[in-house]
C-alpha cells in the first residue's frame, strides 16, 4: 500500500470557519454597512471589483442506508469550496475565476481503504473565464452564458492518473418563461492531458515496492510502474435543470444530466467476455446524475439548501433497462443514494 499522509482535520475545520464567517458575516451586518456595500456595488458597476462564494456541504449516503448489515457501508463527507472572482466586465458578467475544494470524511467507508482516516483531500485546481451575459434576449427572458477553465492536477487522484491538465469549455442557456419558472441548459466538453494512458504509481511512494517484472510492459520507466487500467481523455456532458419559486425566497430545482467518458485506450474488438449490448473496439462509459433540491434563501448573501443526488449508469447492469435517475432503485449493495445539505455565502449578494 502507498505512504498516507495523515493531515489534520482541524486544517480544514479552520478553512471552513474562516471560509464561513469572510462570507456570510455581510449577511448580518447592521443597518450602517448598507453604505459600503452600496459603494462597493457602484464601483463594481465602473471597472474591477472582487466577488466570490463559498460552500458549506455535509453529505451522507452511498450504502448507509442498506438494510443488510453485511451490505452497509457508513459514509458522511464534508465539503468546502472557495471560490473567488476577479469581475473585469460587469456590463456582460465577464470575470476570472478560481476553484479549489477540500473534503474529508467524517465517517469512514470501506470504500475509504485508500486514504488515510479523516484525511483532507484537495480537489483540482481550476482557473477559469467565465461570461454570464453573452447573450441576452429581455423580451424573452433568455440569456446565454459560457466559460473556459484550465484544471491543474493538484488533486492525489489526478497525479495518480498522470494527468498533466485539462481543459474544459462550456456554454449555458437560461430561459424564464414564467416569474416562478426557470429552466438551465448547460453543454460542456473537457480534454484530458496524460503522461500515460493507465494510472501510474512511484515505486519511492512504497514502504514494500510494487510486484514489476524487470524489462515488463509494467515498468514505464525507471521507478514508475503501470497499476492497469485506463484514463479518460475526453469527457462530453450535458445538463438540465428546472426551478420552481413557489414563494419567494424558496426555490425547488429538478436536475438531470449524462456525461459521456472516452478512454484513451480502447477495448480489443474480440474480447469473449464483453457485453452483447458493448461496442467493439470503444473505450467509452457513460454516468447519469439526477437530483431534488430545495433551497431558502436566508439573507442576500446566504442561501440553505437540503437535496438529493444520484450518480449512476444510464442503463442496468444487463444493458436492458434504464435506470430511473433521481432515486436509486437498481444498485443494491452498491447504493449510490446521496443526501446533503449546504450553506452558500456569496459577495455580492445571490439575487
Amino acid at each position: 500500500m502507498p505512504i498516507r499522509t495523515n493531515r489534520p482535520r482541524w486544517l480544514l475545520t479552520l478553512a471552513m470557519a474562516v471560509s464561513i464567517v469572510t462570507i456570510a458575516t455581510p449577511a448580518f451586518a447592521d443597518r450602517a454597512d448598507t453604505e459600503v456595500r452600496q459603494s462597493d456595488e457602484d464601483a463594481a458597476a465602473e471597472g474591477i471589483a472582487f466577488a466570490g462564494s463559498a460552500f458549506l456541504e455535509t453529505s451522507i449516503g452511498r450504502g448507509t442506508f442498506i438494510t443488510d448489515p453485511d451490505a452497509r457501508r457508513a459514509y458522511v463527507n464534508v465539503l468546502l469550496s472557495l471560490r473567488p472572482r476577479l469581475i473585469l466586465l460587469p456590463s456582460h458578467g465577464l470575470s476570472l475565476e478560481v476553484r479549489l475544494d477540500m473534503d474529508v470524511n467524517a465517517i469512514e467507508s470501506v470504500d475509504s481503504d485508500r486514504i488515510a482516516p479523516h484525511e483532507v483531500r484537495v480537489g483540482d485546481l481550476r482557473i477559469g473565464v467565465r461570461a454570464d451575459e453573452i447573450v441576452t434576449v429581455d423580451e424573452a427572458t433568455f440569456t446565454l452564458s459560457g466559460r473556459f477553465d484550465l484544471v491543474l492536477p493538484t488533486s492525489k487522484e489526478s497525479r495518480f492518473l498522470t494527468k498533466v491538465m485539462g481543459l474544459r469549455a462550456a456554454l449555458g442557456a437560461g430561459f424564464e418563461p414564467l416569474p416562478w419558472l426557470a429552466v438551465d441548459y448547460s453543454f460542456a466538453v473537457t480534454r484530458n492531458f496524460h503522461l500515460y494512458n493507465t494510472p501510474v504509481v512511484n515505486t519511492d511512494d512504497f514502504k514494500r515496492p510494487p510486484v514489476a517484472r524487470v524489462g515488463g510492459a509494467e515498468m514505464v520507466a525507471e521507478g514508475l510502474v503501470a497499476q492497469g487500467g485506463h484514463v479518460t481523455g475526453w469527457v462530453v456532458s450535458n445538463g438540465l435543470d428546472i426551478t420552481f419559486t413557489p414563494i419567494e425566497p424558496l426555490a425547488i430545482t429538478l436536475s438531470w444530466g449524462v456525461a459521456h467518458a472516452f478512454r484513451d485506450v480502447s477495448y480489443p474488438d474480440d474480447d469473449l467476455y464483453a457485453s452483447p449490448h458493448a461496442t467493439a473496439g470503444v473505450g467509452q462509459s457513460d454516468v447519469m446524475w439526477g437530483g431534488l433540491e430545495v433551497s431558502y434563501a436566508v439573507h442576500d448573501h446566504v442561501d440553505l439548501a437540503l437535496g438529493s443526488w444520484t450518480e449512476q449508469a444510464p442503463k442496468t447492469a444487463d444493458g436492458e433497462a434504464f435506470r430511473f435517475p433521481f432515486w436509486d432503485t437498481t444498485n443494491g449493495a452498491a447504493n449510490r443514494q446521496v443526501f446533503y445539505l449546504t450553506v452558500t455565502g456569496s459577495l455580492p449578494p445571490l439575487r
